[in-house]
């Protein structure tokens, strides 16, 4: 889990939670925060069994108001942590709306490329709030990607909006998940903790926070009516070719009596007498 804070950064308040849900210390909320963040342990749990992550062990917002937390894990599946709460000393990286030049599908395919081109990123996906995903270089299968997108809405849900007003990271033993609000919908960044400059890609995600801010992200095409417009293309080219190319008209065979004896022409089988005929016989007249 990368740190985004100071070293010598001295903590406003600092709390733990048993197993048994009871706190000590103060989390400056009146004990919902750490309430919060263990339902938010439970739904990231869940984020690293599904895309094979190993163990949770850190939960870090990034935004005015920093909240980290270690988690531990029981034999029963029941978290502890440990958390402090500090105000950033960084200036504020609230994202600013600056209104993107283009449709809503050029402008989220844009950001995500930007993202993606970072070299700690494995993937990248934006979840709409009703669930599709809209844009996603994902290595997980679409069911996965289902199942992490109901998720990150949750977590996002789950933490009061002053406290991850940028992101949260979800540090697990083979990598780190940052999670990003976009107004309603949310950004999921699959990354390699071992190659990651945090600094650079938490810019990155403000400035697609920013790009993103002013455009109805309701209205953009998912991918499953982009791949459905793909293959409804690709059938009626199929069919078009299928029913109408003709072949080369120099490759037509050349029939009948008035093509006799030209280049190419077919020559009609000499099969003897025709299959239905027969003698004439004169008819018997009574009279």
């Amino acid at each position: 889990m990368p740190p985004t804070t100071e070293p010598d950064s001295t903590p406003d308040t600092t709390f733990s939670l048993g197993v048994d849900a009871a706190m000590l210390g103060d989390d400056g909320h009146g004990g919902l925060l750490a309430a919060s963040l263990r339902y938010v342990c439970r739904l990231a749990k869940a984020l690293g069994d599904v895309l094979d992550l190993g163990d949770l062990s850190h939960v870090e917002t990034t935004g005015s108001t920093i909240v980290i937390a270690e988690i531990g894990w029981d034999l029963a599946g029941d978290c502890r942590l440990r958390g402090q709460v500090l105000r950033s000393t960084a200036p504020s990286s609230t994202a600013t709306e600056a209104a993107a030049p283009g449709e809503v599908d050029e402008v989220v395919d844009s950001c995500l490329q930007t993202l993606e081109s970072a070299d700690s990123v494995r993937w990248a996906a934006v979840v709409r709030r009703d669930l599709p995903l809209l844009h996603t270089d994902a290595a997980p299968a679409a069911a996965a990607l289902g199942q992490v997108g109901l998720r990150a809405l949750g977590i996002l849900g789950g933490i009061g909006a002053d406290l991850r007003e940028t992101c949260v990271w979800l540090g697990f033993a083979r990598g780190t998940l940052i999670l990003s609000p976009l107004g309603a919908h949310c950004l999921v960044l699959s990354v390699d903790t071992q190659r990651l400059d945090a600094t650079a890609l938490v810019s990155d995600v403000v400035g697609t926070q920013a790009a993103l801010a002013p455009h109805d992200l309701a209205r953009a095409t998912t991918l499953a009516e982009r791949a459905a417009a793909l293959a409804e293309a690709e059938a009626r080219a199929a069919y078009e070719d299928e029913e109408f190319a003709l072949p080369p008209i120099n490759d037509l065979p050349l029939t009948g009596a008035r093509f006799a004896g030209a280049p190419g022409a077919k020559a009609r089988e000499n099969s003897g007498a025709r299959r239905f005929r027969r003698p004439l016989v004169p008819i018997p007249v009574r009279r």
